[in-house]
């Protein structure tokens, strides 16, 4: 999926033009933007990748059965009629619930599940249910009063929600997008991303979205939101430390949900979380492509990472006994988890993924095989975007598109300035070149310093 994206005072980035192609590099100085950029374009496709109307739908049917469950433990003398109504109402619920969750809508925009009669149902039993409880002194009703209003409330914003409005649609996608820029640059207001009036991103074809002082406001086209929501996944995959620590982290988040609800910031970036989700999925098997790129990162480790029945995340080194991740090699970790993201076909056809600084911890011949892998992904369908400042995976990627003139319609190159100002060079390898020199200046002051 080839995109042309404009972004404008978003944090360190001024203003950047970024070509997303099979293989897009984004480099430059340190503090110069670069994830500024693999962030906010992680947001905005990871959200819009997603069908978050249906999330929030489960969402408060969620909600409404434990309200129910909390109505029918208040109800004093239940009577066998209750109980039977109430064992309804739970059947209604679920089916509502089914009928979201098995939801595949061809459509790009928002379609109502074909829940609405199963509503209509359910609202006719929470009547009858209510006018049961009136009944004589109406005392079984003063006792869950409160549990029954918020059961109505929870009815009628499915009512909204199933109803087809393209209000409550643009309502889910504004919520979504703010939740995800709030959570992977880690802010609790999204207007401290600002370095102007308003930020904007610029998807083409009409796409855009702009944080300002009224919040996040936002314009999707049909065709490029068809596009997105066909992408099979969206990942972010930065330091292998988090990995390391995966089931202290996500221990950690329930713990803080209390504080998180009061406003508090997750120290741990929302894309931890939304790949931890998708490690622990059942997808379909890899395929052979992919499987044979996966062959060559565990043939680079002399093993392969795997996840246990418990959830941990183990390194298994060929003729050895597995250890957790956190006793292997940083470097192992980091390359380790692209064959871990294939082998749980995380990583397929249709894939984007964003990598911020590959090189960590890899010496530099790993820093070439890195690269290899890389572009091995994005000639397998995946579209790879990598932020870096890695003078040996640079050297490595010009080698490879001198090589091979295919590749100068497949790479894109984003080379920012210290202020944070994408410059334009002309061509693919007009921009290796120059972000070669300027990453290599600091050793050529060094061999200019011991001339005579």
């Amino acid at each position: 999926m080839d995109l042309n994206v404009e972004i404008k005072n978003l944090g360190k980035v001024a203003h950047a033009r970024v070509s997303i192609r099979p293989l897009t590099v984004i480099t430059g100085c340190n503090s110069s933007g670069k994830s500024f950029i693999t962030r906010g374009l992680y947001s905005i496709l990871h959200t819009l990748n997603q069908d978050v109307v249906s999330a929030y739908i489960l969402n408060v049917l969620s909600l409404t059965n434990s309200a129910l469950l909390r109505l029918s433990d208040g109800i004093p003398r239940r009577s066998a009629d209750d109980d039977a109504l109430l064992s309804d109402i739970g059947l209604l619920l679920e089916g509502v619930r089914q009928s979201v969750a098995d939801r595949l809508s061809p459509s790009p925009l928002y379609q109502p599940p074909a829940s609405q009669l199963v509503l209509n149902d359910l609202k006719t039993a929470v009547a009858e249910l209510a006018r049961r409880l009136k009944v004589g002194k109406g005392t079984k009703m003063q006792a869950v009063k409160q549990h029954y209003t918020d059961i109505e409330d929870y009815l009628s914003d499915l009512e909204f929600c199933l109803s087809g409005d393209v209000g409550f649609y643009t309502e889910a996608v504004g919520r979504a997008l703010h939740s995800a820029f709030s959570g992977n640059f880690q802010v609790a207001d999204i207007k401290r991303l600002l370095s102007s009036d308003s930020a904007n991103f610029s998807l083409g074809d009409g796409t855009e979205v702009s944080i300002g002082d009224k919040g996040l406001g936002f314009k999707l086209s049909e065709t490029m939101l068809g596009s997105l929501q066909s992408l099979k996944n969206v990942v972010y995959l930065e330091s292998p430390v988090y990995y390391k620590m995966r089931n202290a982290l996500k221990d950690a988040r329930l713990f803080r949900l209390n504080m998180l609800r009061r406003g508090a910031v997750n120290p741990v970036p929302q894309y931890f979380y939304d790949l931890d989700e998708m490690l622990e999925a059942e997808l379909p098997p890899v395929n052979e492509v992919f499987g044979q790129i996966a062959d060559k990162v565990e043939a680079l480790i002399n093993g392969r990472l795997a996840v246990t029945p418990s959830g941990e995340i183990v390194y298994s080194e060929r003729g050895r006994q597995s250890v957790p991740l956190n006793m292997a090699s940083s470097g192992i970790s980091n390359i380790g988890m692209i064959a871990l993201l294939l082998r749980r076909n995380v990583l397929d056809e249709g894939s984007f993924l964003f990598i911020d600084e590959p090189e960590m911890n890899l010496h530099t011949s790993w820093q070439h095989a890195m690269l290899d892998i890389l572009l091995d992904l994005s000639r397998a369908g995946v579209n790879v975007v990598v932020a870096t400042h890695s003078l040996d995976m640079l050297h490595r990627l010009e080698a490879k598109v001198e090589a091979d003139a295919s590749l100068l319609g497949s790479v894109g190159v984003c080379r920012l300035s210290s202020d944070g100002i994408s410059l334009e060079d002309g061509s693919v390898l007009g921009g290796l070149r120059a972000a070669k020199e300027a990453l290599g200046a600091p050793y050529l002051e060094v061999i200019e310093e011991r001339l005579p």
